[in-house]
């Protein structure tokens, strides 16, 4: 059996690499971090994407993608970890409120989730349902939950998010199941040669890997690019890569009381309850690097007590004067662990820019050539997605 190697051991490359296992392949997975599964797919707010957030793709071409991810996450998941890691730690649906300094006009976002509601129903089997994909709260709703001084309109949706702690810990047992899955971890990957018809790869660990890879799967996140340029010349748009935190934090009570809310559409944030966990996040405060570049200068961020306690308290109190019912599960005196990583997409721009590549994702995906394949994931709930697609070519191909 031919041996693969999967390059990047984040959500994308752990299930390229599980799904090629289960058909008899040998799979050799990299990763730089330690374990698998432990950068961006583990740090991040875990939401299954609906579509919601890409208002300003009136197209819908970026909600397409999106629903076809969300919709098939499970199925595709549900081969490697239990339902109860998918649904026993999920947050409650969405909200989406919507600013009154929002980029975006609240009757354009309005129109797009009503024609992204009609696309769900009608791509899904449930268009004769009684299912409301989205709901707009009334005023009463939005005086409950929020401050009517800063937000115009809030919607309820079906989206949710499911904990991305659990998820990754699950699928980490799924990988050590697999005999024949060799996890190269604390492997920096250096370069990929391609010789004829095999590929080599160099690493932080040797000078040059003596195994010959039939076929290479590069599933990397922010260094991807860096390393498809040591193989083969690509033509590359600008490339941003935004170093993002937010804040995690154990629930020991009143779990329910915090609401899953997205604020749409600018530089705002997020909270989202697992039920024994929480994520929140306020872009402003959380952003700590934003670059343009084939790849970004610093590997990674280590940030000091004094930079943490400060970000924790900017996020927290920016999003109290948002949602003032949630002031009890946003105090400063909870043990608020500062997590997360890059977020890399296309684009020139940051998202405080309306014409910013950024307010779309639908340029994304799989490539191909010579036994090489290369995964954009672009967003977490894509993940399963595309790696399905690379592994089925794989078994297709290698019959």
């Amino acid at each position: 059996m031919k041996r693969i190697a999967v390059l990047g051991a984040g959500l994308s490359g752990s299930c390229v690499a599980l799904e090629l296992a289960s058909k008899g392949f040998n799979v050799d997975l990299f990763d730089q971090s330690n374990k698998p599964l432990s950068k961006a797919s583990f740090n991040n707010e875990g939401k299954i994407h609906l579509g919601f957030t890409y208002a300003n793709d009136q197209s819908l071409n970026s909600a397409k993608l999106m629903v076809k991810g969300a919709f098939s996450f499970k199925a595709l998941l549900s081969k490697w970890v239990t339902s109860d890691s998918l649904i026993g730690h999920s947050s409650k649906p969405y909200i989406y409120a919507v600013p009154k300094n929002s980029l975006l006009d609240k009757c354009l976002i309005e129109n797009y989730f009503n024609a992204l509601s009609v696309l769900i129903k009608d791509n899904h089997a449930i268009k004769n349902t009684d299912l409301s994909v989205v709901e707009k709260l009334s005023s009463k709703e939005i005086d409950n939950l929020f401050n009517n001084k800063l937000i115009s309109t809030a919607f309820q949706t079906q989206e949710i998010a499911i904990d991305p702690v659990h998820l990754c810990k699950k699928i980490r047992f799924a990988l050590d199941a697999f005999p024949n899955i060799n996890q190269k971890m604390s492997t920096k990957i250096i370069s990929v040669k391609k010789h004829m018809d095999t590929f080599k790869i160099f690493t932080s660990q040797d000078s040059s890997d003596n195994v010959d890879y039939a076929i290479v799967v590069n599933a990397l996140w922010e260094n991807r690019l860096k390393i498809e340029t040591s193989c083969y010349p690509i033509k590359s748009n600008s490339l941003i890569h935004r170093y993002k935190v937010g804040l995690r934090r154990k629930n020991l009570s009143n779990i329910d009381s915090l609401p899953s809310v997205t604020f749409v559409t600018g530089a705002y944030g997020d909270t989202v309850s697992y039920g024994d966990a929480s994520y929140v996040s306020w872009y402003p405060s959380g952003l700590i690097s934003q670059e343009i570049a084939m790849s970004p200068a610093k590997e990674d961020f280590i940030l000091d007590e004094i930079v943490k306690n400060k970000i924790i308290i900017e996020t927290l109190s920016n999003l109290k004067k948002l949602i003032p019912s949630a002031t009890s599960q946003l105090d400063e005196s909870f043990n608020w662990d500062v997590v997360g990583g890059y977020i890399t997409a296309w684009g020139k721009t940051g998202i405080n820019d309306i014409k910013s590549e950024l307010h779309k994702r639908y340029n994304i995906g799989v490539q191909y050539k010579d036994n090489y394949y290369s995964i954009d994931t672009g967003k977490f709930s894509l993940a399963p997605l595309f790696a399905n697609e690379v592994a089925q070519d794989i078994i297709k191909k290698n019959k």
